[in-house]
Parts: C-alpha cells; structure tokens; sequence
C-alpha cells in the first residue's frame, strides 16, 4: 500500500525540495525514486507551495512584531 503524503512530509518537502530535489523524497522520507519530484508538482500546480511561502513569511513577521529572534535563512 502506497504511503500519503502528510502535512509534515509537505512542509518539509517544501523546505529541501529546492536545495537538494528528488533525494529529499529518497533519502529523508522513505519515498520512492521521482515521488518527491511528483508532489512537488502537484503542490506547486495546486497553488500549495506558493500558500506555504505565504505561511513562512508570515510566521517570520509575527516574529519580528512579536519580538521574538528571528533566524533568516
């Protein structure tokens, strides 16, 4: 049986996916070969990916307004 894809998988697909494609999905998530690089897709398609941009920076802003650090990367 296939495994889902989690909120947790997503979100952190979407945190590597860009430095270090596919192997994100093989390495540290269990997945098959080409399965990270198909919901990566499939999120940015759907308008989820750039919806998890939007959240990182406003999670960033709450920080700087509330006054907590805040590590930029």
């Amino acid at each position: 049986m296939a495994k889902r894809w989690t909120v947790k998988d997503d979100k952190f697909l979407h945190a590597y996916f860009d430095a270090v494609g596919d192997y994100v999905g093989t390495h540290d998530l269990g997945r098959p070969v080409g399965a990270a690089k198909r919901r990566a897709e499939f999120l940015k398609r759907s308008g989820a990916w750039a919806a998890l941009d939007r959240a990182e920076a406003a999670e960033i802003e709450f920080r700087k307004l509330a006054g907590h650090p805040v590590v930029e990367g």
